[in-house]
């Protein structure tokens, strides 16, 4: 059983995941500062991945997958992969990493999707825009990607307000959501 309790210690606060089993702790991560955390369960429950911002409600999200095998738990950090697959594909006034978000398991605990989300300010270009990307596990090997279009209609379902609701004209009519101050041709 995996339990999350908020901590109140005074500090950074934060969240406690736990896994127990037949009442016995195995394995206890203190997650910092937890904003936003959400966690799901692979299908065969040999794995759960964890995503969590370390700044604020609008990110910057990562993604980490935990995998358990007897009494151990070990964890791939899923966030650097899908960071240099996604790169920098507009124009920002100032570089930032994108925020990272498991969104589905696929294949038990050997696939899930996830998706890299440009922040959600102004600025970059497309804000809010994202692509998804199949990855496979535990080497944390991307095998498929999906633009943001394909992904909402293949992940629909399954994907938070957020992202479900990032804006398709900035995908179709790129130029519609540049920021004034990344291009001098749009002042």
């Amino acid at each position: 059983m995996l339990m999350a309790n908020w901590i109140e210690d005074g500090g950074d606060g934060g969240v406690q995941l736990t896994l127990k089993r037949h009442g016995a702790e195995l394995w206890s991560r203190k997650i910092t500062p937890g904003v936003g955390i959400e966690a799901d369960w692979a299908p065969d429950s040999r794995a759960f991945f964890v995503t969590t911002s370390d700044g604020g409600r609008n990110g910057f999200y990562e993604l980490t997958v935990y995998f358990l095998n007897g009494d151990a738990v070990s964890e791939v950090e899923l966030t650097p992969a899908i960071e240099t697959a996604f790169g920098h594909p507009v124009k920002c006034q100032l570089e930032e990493p994108p925020n990272v978000a498991g969104v589905k398991w696929t294949a038990n605990s050997k696939e899930l999707v996830a998706v890299a989300e440009i922040v959600g300010h102004s600025n970059c270009d497309s804000d809010s825009t994202f692509h998804a990307y199949q990855v496979s596990l535990p080497e944390g090997r991307i095998i498929r990607s999906y633009n943001q279009i394909e992904a909402k209609r293949l992940f629909g379902g399954d994907l938070g307000w957020e992202i479900k609701n990032a804006p398709d004209r900035c995908i179709r009519r790129p130029r519609s959501c540049w920021q004034y101050f990344n291009h001098d041709s749009a002042r």
